[in-house]
């Protein structure tokens, strides 16, 4: 397995998601946890250490069976992500409510990585509401321990994803981003994975930080537009970026890569 460091942990580049575990007669709610258990097993014991589950993965049975997986190995060996789920609006006046059933669902005592989920157009306007609470309420978990890292996950177009990063820069960590390999205009991928470069090259700490997200950036582009019949990136834009040592010559890898992919 390949590691990468995240602010000094040890995070396997592959991890195991959880929102499209086996199930029994089709019925999405009703998981095969035997199935799902071996899984979980097999990933464990081949190295991969990061697990993502979410509130409403299988009709909300995703969380506790990741929580049964999850419990039989001891604690500092994973790290765990799951979201709050603003997917759903209702869900915004029960942050509180919802993040204590989160803790009790996967048997544990705080989170690695927690996200506010799904930002896009349809919920925008209830993650900028501070009359929600969902912001402070959830940076005031991290400052208590319960949230090792605070991040979110994006599914709108550039322009709601600039308003959100703007209003919520001040406490994000890491975000993901709707990426289809086969298709760099879906959701404006190309236009977000240029704004992630620019928004934070200036607060780069040193160069392993830059080139952590050079790295994001270089696999993100390393991909085969069928309809433009390109191949992968070359290999030298990576070993480039391997070698650069400042943020400058990591920013110039980074536009021959993107300008590439653009052909």
């Amino acid at each position: 397995m390949i590691y990468t460091d995240f602010q000094g942990e040890k995070i396997s580049q592959l991890g195991m998601g959880t929102m499209r575990l086996p199930v029994v007669d089709g019925d999405n709610a009703n998981i095969d946890e035997a199935a799902a258990l071996e899984m979980f097993d097999y990933a464990y014991k081949h190295g991969i250490n990061y697990f993502d589950t979410a509130w409403g993965y299988h009709d909300g049975n995703a969380e506790l069976v990741t929580g049964k997986a999850l419990s039989r190995y001891p604690r500092e060996s994973f790290h765990l992500t799951t979201k709050f789920p603003g997917y759903d609006r209702n869900h915004f006046p029960k942050v509180k409510e919802i993040f204590a059933k989160q803790l009790e669902k996967l048997q544990t005592e705080y989170f690695d990585f927690y996200l506010f989920h799904n930002v896009c157009e349809y919920n925008i306007e209830n993650y900028l509401n501070p009359a929600f609470g969902v912001k402070e309420y959830l940076v005031s978990e991290r400052a208590a321990g319960r949230i090792k890292h605070l991040g979110y996950s994006d599914h709108s177009g550039i322009e709601c994803f600039k308003r959100f990063l703007a209003a919520y820069e001040d406490v994000i960590e890491f975000c993901q981003i709707q990426l289809n390999w086969l298709d760099w205009d879906f959701q404006e991928a190309s236009s977000v994975a240029s704004h992630i470069f620019s928004k934070f090259k200036s607060s780069f700490t040193n160069s392993q930080d830059a080139k952590n997200i050079c790295s994001q950036i270089y696999y993100i582009c390393c991909r085969v537009l069928v309809k433009k019949e390109l191949e992968p990136v070359p290999l030298r834009y990576l070993e480039d970026l391997l070698k650069s040592r400042d943020i400058f010559a990591l920013e110039s890898t980074v536009s021959q890569i993107m300008e590439y992919t653009r052909e």
